[in-house]
């Protein structure tokens, strides 16, 4: 849409050695379509990552409790320079803060634009019952109280998360609107990214391969014993690891545990940019997360990214997977995280004969449905409706 004017507020963090990229992708596509985009990020410690493309940045340091206090005045103030555009768009720790703004905008100085949306990229992670995530969940549903009994609308990560926000608040489908993630075909493309299989010593090996935050609730320790399964009757089976988290310690003291040094390779996070030839590296990637809510609603964007480098999947049956495809031959799909039945469709994947068709119908599913061209045009076409 030429000439639209967008300010996304705290779109998000940038960690010292993770790019987390999946906002700023959907930024670089809106500005590829003609929208004009003003975006803030936190960073850690340095962000030479951040990517390029990308029409105004503005980037604020986080620290303690005092600069947290800081950064919330200096983002309003911000905003306050930046009111010619059409919209604004909040992430949900946003919304409170930014709420007198607006009432000052509509009902003081009755100005009917900017309009003021709010975004859902996740739902609260559950972290045990501690009083963290019960103030978590207290934001989160505040904040989505106030934005549709106040704001214009909000856009979410999933179609599932838009049913549950419809049914618990009810409220009108017409309020919500589902963009989710994608990928970046040419930053994942098979025929130009190589791959690291002779570095790695891995030539002769199947591998199977997980890449992001290593967390307790991921389902990665029944994968590791899938692997434990397998490896007698496919002792070529190799499990990489490419990341780092909170459950990297369990991981390694569990492949310490059933004997699995050959079978197993944790590896430590690499730059977006190597991304790509390390799945090109693999046989197959992995999507092994239980039935719980906050995956339910999520959008799997290794899985896009495995399909764009033309990888098949092992991946478990649970909404968010079934929301991209349900029944296509480069997904082997487990009922469930149990290490049986992972094992079963890595072995699945391991018999396939004609991989590289499989492969090719991959790339071509991810090229049609994935791209983030394509969501880039679901926001545009939500945004054209109030325009």
């Amino acid at each position: 849409m030429k000439g639209l004017k967008t300010f996304w507020l705290n779109i998000g963090a940038l960690d010292k050695d993770l790019d987390l990229t999946g906002r700023q992708q959907i930024l670089k596509a809106l500005s590829s379509e003609g929208v004009e985009v003003r975006s803030t990020f936190n960073y850690l410690e340095k962000h030479d990552a951040l990517l390029g493309g990308i029409d105004k940045v503005f980037l604020f340091k986080i620290g303690g409790m005092f600069s947290s206090l800081m950064l919330i005045i200096k983002q309003q103030l911000l905003l306050m320079r930046n009111l010619d555009v059409d919209f604004i768009i909040l992430r949900e720790w946003k919304v409170h803060e930014t709420l007198p703004l607006f009432f000052w905008l509509r009902f003081v100085l009755k100005k009917k634009k900017p309009y003021f949306i709010l975004d859902l990229r996740t739902v609260p992670v559950d972290l045990k019952g501690t009083l963290r995530h019960r103030i978590n969940v207290l934001r989160f549903k505040s904040s989505i109280r106030m934005a549709l009994g106040f704001l214009d609308g909000l856009t979410v990560i999933s179609e599932k998360l838009k049913q549950d926000i419809v049914r618990d608040y009810n409220c009108s489908k017409d309020q919500v609107s589902v963009w989710t993630t994608g990928v970046d075909p040419s930053h994942f493309d098979p025929a130009t990214v190589g791959d690291m299989r002779k570095t790695l010593g891995i030539e002769d090996r199947f591998v199977v391969m997980y890449h992001g935050i290593f967390s307790p609730f991921r389902g990665l320790q029944q994968v590791i014993r899938a692997i434990s399964l397998l490896k007698d009757n496919y002792p070529d089976l190799l499990f990489i690891l490419l990341g780092k988290g909170e459950a990297k310690g369990e991981l390694e003291s569990l492949v310490v545990e059933l004997g699995l040094h050959d079978h197993v390779l944790i590896h430590p996070p690499v730059k977006f940019k190597e991304v790509p030839k390390f799945i090109n590296s693999a046989d197959c990637g992995i999507l092994p997360f239980p039935d719980r809510e906050w995956w339910n609603t999520s959008g799997p964007l290794k899985l896009n990214e495995y399909l764009a480098i033309g990888k098949p999947v092992v991946l478990t049956e649970i909404a968010a997977h079934k929301a991209v495809f349900d029944n296509e031959p480069f997904g082997f799909y487990s009922k469930n995280e149990d290490p049986v039945n992972l094992a079963g469709a890595i072995e699945a994947v391991r018999n396939v004969e004609d991989r590289e068709t499989l492969n090719k119908k991959a790339r071509e599913f991810a090229l049609k449905r994935l791209t983030w061209e394509k969501q880039a045009q679901n926001i545009t076409s939500f945004f054209s409706s109030f325009l």
